[in-house]
């Protein structure tokens, strides 16, 4: 690793771009090839739409032999654009990392904090509002279609703000709810989906739901009486009615660095401390953005291995350790904290699932738990590494690669977008872990993991001595220093990382012994005795065969299923 290297590659602004303006991510539907609506776009209202992420700028413009990536627009917004008022805007910002894989298998790190700033362009505010009202224009007219009344009015009036009247009739509500069939063709099905008033008031909380029902078609009111569980999510979507265009509306925006290996830690505080100083919340007064950008990407470098960066001052602390060519690879994701996000029994399952290549998907509301999720399962089955499709957090134009036929491991953040999960078993088997929900579903013919039941109570015991410690110094002082939570979770890293490597060791110890190499002088294929393994690097490289049969014979029934799976993967 080049010492001179500096820890960040690029700095980044990622967000809206008013030169490119704003366009609606189309985002594609895993399975269309199962609906009778193939290709169309789902319609949704401006202020609950996503869109397009541009890159602003970037700093530098370029570096040698390490181009710029414009990809990472939408791994740094995996969500995309979104639009907020007042009442719903997230005061705080959030963080997620993100990896970019080339088709060389080459890896771009990155880390992203996003936040929201108040849109300051009168004129988009004026056409936000205006194409909100316009949509709910069209919805009143099929309102008064689902209810079977007259239509007084057309999808495609040219209608402004003042002539568009609404009358909220609670009892035709209650009699159309009464009149709702259970059973839907998929043409209404999607109907229902693409026209919902999530921009409307909470009184106006009406749901087309096309249910035929003896050639009529009803509305039911959502959230209210009688309301199905699974439509909750769409009521919570009602706060992005926008009533006059001179309210503050806000617009998400990112901060982002590439970096050469996947710093964590220290980025995290230092895209913090840059949203601090932007916001003016920074009480570094002496320091500039300008002068700060500068030192990130011009004078802050790597470490040698096995030296430790350090620098801390008011509010601005950076930690980093580079691990000696003799160690296990960098890794600065804090193991620990994935079991608070599923069990230990179910990791294994993941990890089991992992190891013999099968398509793994990860659904979370929060990108930074998908990434972290991922990293660890890469990490923990070292020094073994996954060869197939890997994109922890995939972007939701990017849907159809789900339908691949080959083993991948994806993440989809799913933010306010509802994951149609059953359409997904029925498309292929896959593994499917939903972290905010804690529930995985794997394959049933899933064979166990070697020795599962003595890796998991290790695993839990180690996690037993952590908190244990951890409580015995809460009312302590921190005389560590602020780093010392990270130091510790990179000491459970360690342990953890060391206990699986065993595993795999004692699982694998007599590997070579059922390789079988070139004769020299017949051609033929001759085994290795001892004597002539002490110099295993060369016979690594030389061209050898391995016999899979015989390594299974000698091996204990228990581990019998998951061996002879895992020994026809790539990994």
């Amino acid at each position: 690793m080049d010492v001179r290297r500096p820890v960040c590659d690029y700095f980044a602004i990622i967000g809206y771009d008013p030169a490119s303006g704003l366009k609606q991510e189309r985002i594609a539907e895993f399975g269309d090839n199962l609906s009778t609506d193939c290709g169309t776009p789902v319609r949704k209202s401006p202020l609950v739409a996503t869109y397009e992420p541009k890159v602003i700028a970037h700093f530098p413009a370029e570096r040698p032999n390490r181009p710029f990536t414009p990809e990472i627009a939408s791994l740094a917004l995996p969500q995309g654009i979104r639009l907020r008022t007042e009442k719903n805007v997230p005061r705080e910002p959030s963080f997620h990392s993100f990896v970019v894989i080339r088709e060389d298998g080459t890896r771009i790190y990155g880390c992203s904090l996003i936040f929201f700033e108040e849109l300051s362009s009168i004129e988009l505010r004026q056409q936000m509002y205006v194409s909100n009202f316009s949509f709910n224009a069209q919805l009143a007219y099929l309102r008064e279609f689902a209810s079977g009344g007259p239509s007084t009015s057309s999808p495609n009036d040219d209608l402004s703000p003042e002539g568009l009247l609404f009358e909220h009739r609670p009892e035709q509500e209650d009699e159309m709810a009464k009149n709702c069939g259970q059973h839907r063709s998929p043409y209404h099905q999607s109907i229902a989906q693409k026209y919902t008033t999530h921009s409307l008031p909470r009184k106006f909380g009406i749901r087309i739901d096309f249910a035929k029902t003896g050639g009529a078609y009803s509305a039911v009111n959502v959230g209210g009486a009688g309301a199905d569980p699974a439509d909750s999510w769409r009521e919570e979507e009602h706060v992005a009615y926008y009533k006059n265009p001179k309210s503050p509306m806000f617009i998400s925006k990112c901060l982002a660095i590439v970096t050469p290996i996947p710093i964590i830690y220290s980025s995290e505080n230092l895209l913090h401390n840059l949203w601090a100083l932007i916001n003016e919340k920074c009480p570094l007064k002496e320091y500039s953005l300008e002068d700060l950008l500068h030192w990130m990407l011009h004078e802050l470098y790597l470490p040698a291995p096995s030296t430790l960066a350090q620098l801390s001052f008011s509010g601005f602390h950076l930690l980093l350790r580079v691990p000696p060519p003799g160690e296990m690879p960098y890794f600065d994701y804090p193991i620990e904290t994935l079991f608070a996000h599923i069990s230990v029994d179910q990791f294994v399952k993941l990890l089991t699932s992992f190891m013999l290549e099968q398509q793994i998907l990860l659904i979370s509301r929060n990108a930074r738990n998908l990434m972290l999720i991922a990293e660890c399962l890469s990490v923990l089955v070292f020094p073994f590494c996954w060869q197939m499709p890997y994109c922890p957090i995939l972007p939701h134009t990017q849907l159809k690669f789900l339908e691949a036929p080959i083993p991948w491991l994806m993440g989809i953040c799913v933010g306010e977008q509802q994951l149609p999960k059953q359409q997904l078993y029925q498309v292929c088997n896959i593994c499917l872990l939903d972290v905010d929900s804690r529930q995985l579903e794997v394959p049933e013919d899933l064979p166990s993991f070697p020795r599962q039941h003595r890796i998991i109570s290790e695993i839990n015991a180690l996690l037993s001595r952590s908190a244990a410690a951890a409580s015995s110094q809460i009312d302590q002082k921190q005389e560590d220093g602020v780093h010392a939570f990270y130091l510790k979770g990179l000491q459970f890293n360690a342990v953890i990382r060391e206990l699986f490597l065993d595993h795999f060791v004692s699982l694998f110890s007599t590997y070579e012994g059922y390789l079988l190499h070139a004769g020299t002088e017949h051609g033929g294929m001759v085994s290795v005795p001892k004597s002539r393994r002490k110099n295993g690097r060369m016979f690594r490289e030389s061209t050898a065969n391995f016999d899979k049969i015989s390594f299974l014979v000698d091996q204990p029934e228990s581990v019998l299923s998951f061996l002879s799976a895992f020994l026809e993967t790539q990994v």
